[in-house]
């Protein structure tokens, strides 16, 4: 491992078990019953990838329960998450979100938003805009959404701008709720889990494995490894909210 990635990892590594430390001890109710009743759902994920580290399992237990899911990509990668060894090509980090989802089996739609600069009011406009186009008439169960307190600016701004659509009625779904998931803080008002047998988080991690070039930079297995165990369990976390609760979250 290169020294440079070796100091992201570490950084990363290092805020993830400050989070760790400072999280309350919950009692987690599991999420897979519910799971079980949806047909059809939506996961936002701001970043390819995004989509493995929160929902990696939960996307293979709605798939293996033959429920429709659909990962919509906010942004689009730029220098700022390609390596420069992969700078000239093409769109290689959604050719690997589309290589994620023709291995797992489930929709993509890509968006994008330009990355990292979402604070921009006509850029976070603009991808409000464009993402009540693209699910103009479409009907989901649910929508699993980023931590609205996430370290990266971008995944609170999607979390933001996805409760604005709900709330406006921009976008509909028929539950009443909707999940948070976390990525790299974890979620301080958890309230479902899915534990992951061996068969899903290895699959978990073989996708995140399809995104070269996120790794080339920074150890995201290990990051997901420790993170587990950080938690105690292989198991995803989310915060399932309300609708009528949405409007105190933003």
């Amino acid at each position: 491992m290169s020294n440079n990635k070796r100091l992201r990892t570490d950084f990363l590594l290092n805020i993830l078990k400050r989070d760790y430390l400072n999280l309350n001890c919950l009692c987690l109710s599991s999420i897979e019953n519910t799971l079980i009743e949806f047909q059809s759902v939506l996961i936002i994920a701001p970043h390819p990838d995004d989509e493995v580290i929160g929902c990696g399992g939960c996307i293979q237990f709605l798939r293996n329960n033959n429920c429709n899911v659909t990962v919509l990509f906010c942004t689009q990668e730029s220098y700022r998450s390609i390596s420069p060894a992969k700078c000239n090509d093409t769109l290689p980090r959604q050719k690997e979100a589309m290589s994620v989802a023709d291995e797992f089996g489930y929709n993509v739609i890509f968006i994008n938003a330009p990355e990292c600069l979402l604070k921009n009011n006509e850029e976070y406009e603009n991808l409000k805009i464009n993402i009540a186009k693209c699910l103009k008439n479409t009907l989901f169960d649910t929508i699993f959404l980023p931590y609205y307190d996430d370290l990266h600016p971008d995944h609170r701004y999607c979390f933001k701008s996805i409760v604005e659509l709900l709330l406006s009625q921009k976008i509909n779904i028929s539950s009443t709720s909707i999940y948070v998931y976390e990525v790299w803080k974890p979620v301080k008002k958890a309230n479902r889990k899915l534990l992951l047998n061996n068969d899903m988080y290895d699959n978990k991690i073989k996708a995140m494995k399809y995104y070269t070039t996120q790794l080339q930079t920074v150890d995201y297995v290990q990051l997901i490894e420790e993170a587990n165990k950080m938690r105690g369990e292989k198991a995803e976390f989310f915060e399932e909210v309300e609708i009528s609760e949405l409007l105190s979250y933003v």
